[in-house]
């Protein structure tokens, strides 16, 4: 099996296997292709853990298994795990400002606060 075709293997077996319509499960889908383009380790070793779990899964009466396929590449270590958008945010942002969350490393901006106006009273002449 080629790792190259990794996701394509995948959703062909789960098709075959558990005859569901891809239109039915298209979000799902797109999600574990994009999760897997960006996370897999080895394709390879991914496509057969995968395809050798589609059986068990189908048997469960679940649609497309794309959180249990994450799950069980990332508990496997064939792949990484994204971070939450939460702990995205905490990486990225500092606390709130009086504008809203400033970027880390971006330098501070004045606010027309600090000078007791409002954006709405400035008027360019």
């Amino acid at each position: 099996m080629s790792g190259d075709r990794f996701l394509f293997d995948v959703l062909i077996a789960w098709i075959i296997q558990a005859g569901e319509e891809p239109a039915s499960v298209r979000l799902s889908i797109v999600r574990f292709l994009l999760w897997g383009l960006l996370c897999i380790k080895d394709k390879a070793a991914a496509s057969e853990f995968c395809i050798s779990e589609i059986p068990r899964l189908v048997a469960t009466g679940a649609s497309f298994p794309a959180a249990e396929f994450m799950s069980s590449l990332i508990r496997k270590d064939l792949a990484y795990a994204l971070p939450s958008p939460n702990d995205v945010k905490k990486m990225a942002l500092t606390e709130p400002g009086m504008d809203g969350p400033v970027l880390r490393g971006e330098p501070p901006q004045v606010s027309w606060r600090l000078f007791g106006l409002s954006q709405a009273a400035i008027v360019v002449a």
